[in-house]
C-alpha cells in the first residue's frame, strides 16, 4: 500500500452477478486512485468478471444453510476481518450488503465505519420469519446506529431508515455514477452474427440477475399479451440466475416460443423470448434494442436502467421502491399508480400487485412500438437525465465523506 491517502477496507459478502457487486468493484477502482484500498469478500464462489486494481482478499468462508453453521462462520469472519483491519492499519472500512455490514460494525476498532445500504429492507421478500423479525426489530436498528457514517443509495432508503428503523443521525444519499467514456468504449464492441440478426428485429430488452425480485415472471405475461394483440416485439433477456428454469417453464405455460443460448438448440429467430445468459458487456446489445424494461419488485438504484439510458433508448419500469421514480420523475409525489405515467424521463408503470399492471404495460409498449416520434422523445430524455449521474460526481461525494472520517 503506497498511496498517500487513507487506508481503506471495502467488504462485501460475495462477488456474484449483481448491481451491488458491480458498484463495489467500480468504487474500489476509483478510490484506489487516491487511497490505499484493500478489498475483502467472504468467499469467491460464483465470482463475476469484475476488475480490481488492488488486492482482493478471500476469507474463504462460504455461506451455510444451518443455524449452527451460520453462527460458526459469522464468528470466523469476525476474527479474520479484525485481523485484516489491524494488519493493514485501516483508517476507513466501507461495507456493501447486510452480512458485510454486521461484520464491519462488530470489528470496529480504530477505523471509521461506513455502511452503504444498497436496497430496501422493508420490501425485501427474503427478510421473513422469526429471523427476519430479529433483523427488523433488533439487528438493523441497533447495529446501524453504531456506524460512523450511513450511506443510502436513494432517498427512499434514507426515509426507510429514518422512519422504520428510527435512525436519527444524518444519512447521506450517494447515487451510483456512470462513465460515458467507458460506455462509449463498450459500445464499439461488435456483436456476434446471431445477436446481429436478432437486433435487426423490434427487440424489447432487459438485463439483470434472474431472481424473483426482478419481476421477469410477471413481465412474460406482458409479452404473451403483446403477441395476442399482434404487437411487434421480441424479448431479449441478458443475465443468469436461479429463476432461469422457472422462467423457461413460465414461457411454455404462456405458449411463448423460447431460445436459450449455450444449448444444443439451433438459433431460432422466430422465438418470442431469448435467454442470452450473462453478458460481460450488455451495452452493445442495449444500444441496438428499441425499448428497455425493468419490471422489478424493488430496486436499489437500477444499474441496468442507467446503462440503458446511457445508450439512449426509451425505458419503461415498474414504479417500485424506490429508485425508478427518483430517476425518471425527480421531485414528483410518490403515489400508487393504476395506469401508465408518461414521466419526464421515462415511463413508469403500476407495481405488479396492482390488477391493472399487465394491461398498463401492454398499452405503454404498444404506443411506443407504433410511434417513432415518442420513442425518439424518450430516447433523448434518457440521455439528458443520465448525464446528471456522472461517475466523477459520485466519487467526489465518496471522497468528501471519507475525508470527514477523522
Amino acid at each position: 500500500m503506497t498511496n498517500v491517502g487513507k487506508h481503506i477496507l471495502l467488504i462485501i459478502p460475495n462477488l456474484d452477478f449483481g448491481g451491488a457487486q458491480e458498484s463495489f468493484a467500480s468504487l474500489s477502482r476509483e478510490l484506489s486512485k487516491n487511497h490505499n484500498v484493500i478489498n475483502v469478500v467472504f468467499n469467491k464462489n460464483n465470482i463475476g468478471p469484475y476488475e480490481f486494481v488492488t488486492p482482493l482478499l478471500d476469507l474463504d468462508i462460504p455461506a451455510s444453510t444451518t443455524l449452527i453453521g451460520k453462527l460458526v462462520n459469522f464468528v470466523k469472519r469476525l476474527s479474520k476481518v479484525k485481523k485484516i483491519k489491524q494488519q493493514y492499519d485501516i483508517d476507513v472500512s466501507i461495507s456493501f450488503l447486510e452480512g458485510a455490514d454486521y461484520v464491519n460494525l462488530l470489528t470496529k476498532s480504530n477505523d471509521k465505519v461506513i455502511i452503504s445500504i444498497r436496497g430496501s429492507k422493508r420490501h425485501d421478500q427474503h427478510i421473513t420469519g422469526w429471523l427476519g423479525f430479529i433483523r427488523h426489530r433488533l439487528l438493523l436498528p441497533v447495529l446501524y446506529r453504531m456506524a460512523d457514517q450511513l450511506v443510502a443509495l436513494n432517498q427512499g432508503i434514507r426515509k426507510e431508515l429514518i422512519y422504520d428503523y428510527k435512525i436519527k443521525r444524518p444519512i447521506h444519499v450517494i447515487y451510483n455514477g456512470f462513465s460515458a467514456e467507458r460506455a462509449n468504449t463498450q459500445l464499439q464492441e461488435p456483436l456476434d452474427a446471431e445477436a446481429e440478426a436478432l437486433l435487426q428485429q423490434h427487440v424489447i430488452i432487459s438485463h439483470g440477475r434472474l431472481s424473483s425480485e426482478k419481476g421477469y415472471d410477471k413481465f412474460l405475461e406482458v409479452i404473451a399479451g403483446l403477441r395476442k394483440e399482434n404487437v411487434a416485439g421480441k424479448f431479449l433477456l441478458l443475465g443468469d440466475g436461479p429463476s432461469m428454469p422457472d422462467l423457461i417453464a413460465r414461457c411454455k405455460a404462456l405458449h411463448l416460443n423460447t431460445w436459450v443460448k449455450n444449448t444444443n438448440l439451433p438459433f431460432n429467430l422466430e422465438a418470442d423470448v431469448f435467454f442470452w445468459g450473462f453478458e460481460k458487456n450488455p451495452m452493445k446489445f442495449l444500444s441496438r434494442a428499441k425499448l428497455f424494461v425493468l419490471p422489478s419488485l424493488h430496486e436499489g438504484f437500477g444499474n441496468a436502467l442507467a446503462e440503458a439510458m446511457l445508450c439512449g433508448i426509451p425505458v419503461l419500469t415498474s414504479d417500485c421502491p424506490y429508485s425508478p421514480r427518483e430517476i425518471l420523475a425527480p421531485g414528483s409525489e410518490t403515489k400508487k399508480l393504476t395506469s401508465v405515467e408518461w414521466a419526464t424521463f421515462g415511463i413508469l408503470l403500476p407495481e405488479w400487485s396492482t390488477p391493472t399492471a399487465c394491461r398498463a404495460w401492454i398499452d405503454a409498449i404498444s404506443v411506443l412500438v407504433k410511434s417513432d416520434e415518442k420513442r425518439k422523445h424518450y430516447s433523448n430524455q434518457s440521455r439528458t437525465r443520465i448525464a446528471q449521474f456522472t461517475l466523477d460526481r459520485t466519487i467526489q461525494e465518496w471522497n468528501n465523506l471519507i475525508a470527514q472520517a477523522n
